[in-house]
């Protein structure tokens, strides 16, 4: 897994990457919501989180192929504190107009995910087992 920390307008955000795709370009587009794809008896799941503290806030994005819910709850616990967990929702297939997706995946990305169940077509990161993870903490 690949991780890189960014700072954007006072917010740290770090993106998490299972597997290596080629970066797209957020376009602004429109986003859409298309019937969950299966693969191999594996569908698209995607998860949420946010969370508001005193001082600062958590964002949470996940995206996978995966049989259950369980199964992607089981997914995340590896990168999120167990504390936490009670607060994330899991999802078939994905909601691009859901703040937290709206805030932190390029709608290229959404809509990808929304076509073709993956965030790649050709490349298929997903159905090859990768995760999309991405998390934002703002704040002190």
């Amino acid at each position: 897994m690949q991780s890189s920390s960014y700072v954007l307008g006072g917010s740290s955000l770090t993106i998490c990457v299972s597997m290596l795709d080629p970066l797209a370009i957020s376009d602004g587009a429109a986003s859409f919501v298309q019937p969950a794809f299966r693969f191999e008896g594996r569908s698209l799941y995607t998860a949420t989180l946010h969370l508001t503290f005193e001082d600062y806030s958590i964002s949470m994005f996940h995206a996978c192929r995966a049989k259950s819910r369980s199964e992607v709850m089981d997914r995340i616990r590896i990168r999120v504190a167990p504390r936490l967990l009670a607060d994330v929702v899991i999802r078939e297939g994905i909601d691009p107009d859901h703040p937290v997706v709206a805030r932190l995946l390029p709608s290229e990305i959404a809509r990808r995910l929304a076509d073709y169940g993956d965030c790649n077509r050709s490349h298929g990161p997903l159905r090859q087992g990768g995760d999309l993870h991405i998390q934002e903490r703002s704040g002190a």
